[in-house]
């Protein structure tokens, strides 16, 4: 209630990262993963997260209403296309039918 979905995932990868770091021998791996264990350090590193890609434009987190979680700055690109294949069931049944003739 009032998390992005991404907390949970965030979480799920920092609890993971824990475990893989406490396997692998080291001193700084093991306090860096004991950190990661920590609710409020996880909370931190989420709201770092969030920052840089709001920030970057990449996703956009709503903390509710509606909306759909579309970005403002959405670049819609307008396009014709041609179709240079105009026999749909040609090279059909060859192996070779994503090489170009020899």
């Amino acid at each position: 209630a009032g998390e992005p979905p991404a907390a949970g995932m965030v979480d799920a990868a920092c609890l993971a990262l824990a475990g893989v770091l406490l396997i692998i021998p080291g001193f700084a791996g093991d306090i860096v993963a004991f950190l990661l264990l920590l609710p409020p350090v996880r909370r931190i590193l989420l709201r770092w997260i969030e920052f840089r890609m709001a920030r970057d434009g990449s996703i956009v987190f709503g903390r509710g209403g509606g909306g759909g979680g579309r970005s403002s700055r959405t670049t819609i690109i307008d396009g014709e296309f041609t179709t240079l294949d105009d026999d749909p069931t040609a090279g059909k049944g060859r192996p070779d039918n994503h090489l170009p003739p020899s």
